[in-house]
């Protein structure tokens, strides 16, 4: 019984990080691409900047204030949601590649990898 509300809480931390507006807008900055292929935030690197310090700072906020047993449980779901939800904003913002996409799409992967790899 304990396990499963353990699970239950890191889930709904991890709704409660993915569902904050600031957050939100950060996700459909994801992927967009202007036609002229330049001069996006995405591109620049700057939307997804912001959204890895933001991830930090709620990341950081867990391993402050939830048990030290719960935290990793609650990265975890975090995690899960961000790969979710960055999967989902591709699908649908991205409607070409235009140059510097894959380059951008491989540096916004190891920006996440190292942001969760310090709370997992």
């Amino acid at each position: 019984a304990f396990m499963t509300n353990a699970e239950h809480c890191a889930a709904a931390a991890a709704a409660a990080v993915v569902s904050d507006p600031s957050v939100i807008a950060l996700f459909g900055q994801l992927f967009v691409v202007e036609k002229s292929g330049c001069g996006s935030a995405w591109l620049e690197g700057k939307a997804t900047e912001t959204l890895v310090a933001t991830l930090v700072d709620y990341l950081g906020d867990v391993e402050q204030y939830v048990t030290r047993d719960l935290a990793p449980m609650v990265s975890e779901a975090v995690l899960s949601r961000v790969v979710k939800t960055t999967i989902d904003a591709c699908m649908r913002q991205l409607h070409a590649i235009r140059p510097g996409t894959v380059g951008r799409m491989a540096a916004d992967e190891d920006a996440l990898r190292e942001c969760f790899a310090e709370h997992l």
